[in-house]
């Protein structure tokens, strides 16, 4: 799923909405749907019949086939790519599962994209050029969870979030954001474990390397010291 749109709802609503997906959890607010390569931020589920799946609390499905169900249930909650001709929906209420053709993305739906958090998320050697201190500092001050929600530990170092920590070594308050960067940008290990592709693959396909189809363009990519980042909607998907 790659194309993030929202329609009938505030930018702001969308975003938290998609980050509560993001997380495994229900929208507090508004409603999640997935269909086909699109993922979109709605005011409600689709009013479609549908019967309890059994076992799966809070969700209901208007498929016939019950091993469809339980596998576009497992894809949505795992961000991968649904069974053919099948859709997702989250709200609070729960999940629904329905035909694909049952959904049109409506022609008002507009991008909901995060193009500026690419540069925000920044690894620990990063960040600790910036606040005159050494990598090693910063890393022991995230494994102790000072950077709380704001920082993430990679198989190659640490992701930060540029504003957030240096609010925090000010003594500051964090803003507040609809999505955590975290959520949405990783580094070339994760890329590939989200994507189903190896490490090696991704540092090919951001350093525009292999196929032509597969590279990562500008917006799609930084480079970050020894890694390379990627938002969770690069090409790759």
């Amino acid at each position: 799923m790659n194309r993030l749109m929202y329609d009938g709802m505030p930018r702001d609503e969308a975003a938290a909405a998609y980050e509560a997906w993001l997380l495994g959890k229900r929208p507090e607010r508004g409603a999640i749907i997935a269909c086909g390569p699109s993922l979109c931020a709605a005011p409600a589920l689709p009013d479609i019949a549908a019967a309890a799946v059994e076992g799966e609390d809070g969700a209901r499905t208007a498929l016939d086939d019950p091993l469809r169900t339980a596998a576009a249930l497992r894809n949505f909650r795992d961000w991968r790519r649904l069974p053919a001709g099948a859709a997702v929906g989250v709200s609070a209420e729960g999940f629904l599962v329905f035909p694909a053709e049952d959904f049109t993305m409506p022609e008002e739906a507009q991008p909901l994209a995060f193009p500026e958090l690419l540069d925000e998320v920044c690894t620990d050697k990063e960040l600790a050029d910036g606040l005159g201190c050494t990598a090693k500092t910063v890393q022991k001050e995230a494994e102790a969870g000072r950077f709380g929600l704001w920082a993430k530990r990679t198989p190659t170092g640490w992701l930060l979030v540029r504003y957030a920590a240096e609010a925090i070594d000010k003594g500051e308050e964090p803003p507040v954001l609809p999505v955590n960067p975290l959520l949405l940008i990783f580094a070339t290990a994760e890329a590939g474990a989200l994507w189903g592709r190896s490490a090696e693959e991704v540092r090919s396909a951001a350093a525009g390397a292999g196929h032509r189809a597969a590279r990562l363009r500008d917006g799609e990519r930084r480079r970050a010291g020894r890694t390379w980042l990627a938002p969770r909607a690069a090409q790759g998907t």
